[in-house]
């Protein structure tokens, strides 16, 4: 029968241990850089013809790509020589090579949604209260002047307000009353006849939330069945981003 084992340690107890041995033998460059890293075994399948019936191993190093410089020739033969100091001696293995490979990103975080039904009005109240930078509204009816009010307030302490609403009678008032406080611009109408709309329903905040949905910021909205959805993720606001910057230079051209 075999003397072998043919396991290989746990890695966390492996690493920590190596750790421990390397600090202990006066290596602090090549702790500190260890400790940035993380560590797994990769078996092989390949006899070592070095001692009977064992195998080839390696060990990997995952160290953030900023790290990779610092590992040279010295540090690859010092922490090879410890892993093979440490790694016992019955688990049929040796250790064919080392090696430091980029850390891989970590994914991406999903993004946050919320789906409102009612109270949108004082849902988007709420949003546009917590904005610390920038507010960028695209939305066809704008008439609530709670919310105009508020966008004049956050104008004030410094943000960076921008309002399209689309080019009609209804957004006449508002439009008139307000724009000698905020950055606002109509949409016009456009098409063979004149007549479509600039009808997108959203507002960008800080470059990482966005609302949008069914609900204009009129009057009229309050009483109809209408969603709002809040998006927090910085690459769905930078794409409604983009929207608004097309919409703006649109205007621009006329």
């Amino acid at each position: 029968m075999s003397e072998f084992t043919y396991e290989l340690p746990a890695e966390n107890d492996f690493y920590k241990t190596l750790i421990e041995y390397i600090s202990h033998n006066k290596q602090p460059k090549i702790v500190e850089l260890l400790k940035k890293s993380t560590m797994s075994f990769k078996e092989t399948s390949k006899f070592t013809e070095q001692i009977w019936n064992t195998y080839w191993c390696s060990i990997i190093f995952s160290l953030p790509i900023s790290e990779l410089p610092n590992v040279n020739h010295e540090v690859h033969s010092v922490v090879k020589k410890f892993c093979s100091d440490l790694l016992p001696p019955n688990c049929g293995f040796l250790i064919k090579e080392i090696n430091f490979v980029p850390q891989i990103a970590p994914v991406e975080k999903q993004p946050e949604l919320e789906v409102v039904f009612e109270e949108q009005k004082n849902k988007i109240k709420t949003e546009i209260e917590q904005a610390r930078f920038s507010i960028w509204v695209a939305v066809a009816w704008f008439t609530l002047d709670e919310i105009y009010d508020l966008l004049v307030q956050k104008q004030k302490e410094g943000l960076d307000v921008r309002i399209i609403v689309s080019k009609d009678e209804i957004n006449k008032g508002k439009y008139d009353k307000y724009k000698n406080l905020l950055s606002i611009w109509g949409y016009p109408k456009f098409g063979t006849y004149n007549d479509n709309l600039m009808h997108n329903k959203f507002c960008v905040i800080d470059l990482r939330k966005v609302i949008h949905g069914s609900y204009n910021w009129s009057k009229k909205a309050e009483y109809n069945r209408e969603t709002i959805e809040i998006v927090e993720d910085r690459k769905v606001a930078e794409g409604f981003a983009e929207q608004f910057k097309k919409l703006y230079l649109d205007i621009k051209k006329e």
